[in-house]
């Protein structure tokens, strides 16, 4: 998960009761790698995994550039 590959406004969307799923679907397979149809054709508990993946990895703090272990974005 990627999430370097999305912008603060496309973050924020996903989270707007107004945006088309359409569009969430195209963020998520923006972070994911995926593609959009990829993300669709998920089973619902594979889809929830990759949306919990997801915001796990938005909560973990940035990697400290001074220590080469840290995680990364």
């Amino acid at each position: 998960i990627d999430l370097r590959q999305i912008t603060v406004s496309e973050w924020r969307a996903m989270f707007e009761s107004t945006q088309p799923e359409h569009e969430g679907d195209k963020t998520l397979a923006k972070v994911s790698g995926m593609s959009v149809k990829e993300i669709q054709a998920l089973p619902l508990y594979d889809y929830r995994a990759l949306f919990a993946a997801v915001l796990e990895k938005s909560s973990k703090p940035l990697a400290n550039p001074k220590n080469s272990q840290s995680e990364s974005i």
